[in-house]
């Protein structure tokens, strides 16, 4: 048995060596970016129109990675994968990163990917975190190399926050939100209400960009839910491009 196991773990390490080669480890070209998009489709990927988000962005390419659910029915306690793991050190790092309501922890991707991930931010990439019920503090961020390098804290996964008064903005209204603290030198791009909603970190060459409302809730209120308001897309834009201006 034991011999078997170790021919059953030689494919994914084959796979990962065949990353590095093709991706040309350690040969990457700094401050030249692709003019594509990453995109991790997390649970609730559909209610945020990235299609739309990217053509206002201009970004016409696009390499999507999805999560599935491998929990049986019965077991209390979520188990995500990726369909497939993306590139290690690319030679051009792409312009965006999206992880959209995306869980993250080593068994939905391996540390070696997220930390190319963190080196095409660091190259200049733009990476936008957008929230969820299975993300940010509720997607274990907290125990990734990631940890250190977002506009917020993330250590609470019970830090979800429903408003008694949901806030208005141009692309719709939020009623539900990560209620996690900012860092020091966090940057706050929006905020409605006195509440930050679309908050931003440097990180060396490139920039961290957090929404902090999650697609979820009903409100009585004149404005649609910001995932179902036509204006949604173009303000989302317009907030990724203000954040990634802060370079």
């Amino acid at each position: 048995m034991q011999t078997r196991w170790k021919l059953m773990m030689l494919p994914p390490l084959i796979v990962y060596f065949s990353f590095l080669i093709a991706a040309g480890a350690g040969t990457a070209e700094a401050d030249v970016l692709a003019d594509e998009a990453l995109v991790f489709r997390g649970i609730a990927f559909e209610r945020y129109k990235i299609p739309e988000i990217l053509k206002e962005l201009g970004v016409k390419k696009t390499a999507d990675y999805t999560i599935t659910n491998l929990t049986p029915a019965l077991t209390p306690e979520n188990q995500f994968r990726l369909d497939k793991l993306p590139p290690i050190n690319p030679k051009k790092a792409r312009k965006y990163i999206i992880m959209a309501d995306f869980p993250l922890n080593a068994g939905v991707m391996p540390d070696i990917a997220q930390k190319s991930i963190i080196k095409d931010v660091r190259r200049g990439a733009t990476l936008v975190i957008l929230g969820g019920l299975f993300t940010l503090n509720k997607g274990e961020f907290s125990q990734t190399p990631f940890a250190s390098l977002l506009p917020a804290k993330t250590e609470n996964p019970w830090a979800v926050k429903k408003l008694k008064n949901p806030l208005e903005t141009p692309g719709g209204v939020v009623v539900y939100l990560h209620d996690i603290p900012l860092v020091d030198d966090a940057e706050i791009i929006y905020k409605s209400n006195n509440q930050p909603l679309w908050i931003t970190k440097k990180c060396e060459k490139g920039q961290i960009i957090v929404f902090l409302g999650i697609p979820s809730g009903t409100a009585d209120t004149a404005t649609a839910l910001f995932w179902k308001n036509p204006a949604w897309a173009k303000f989302a834009a317009d907030m990724i491009k203000k954040g990634a201006d802060a370079k």
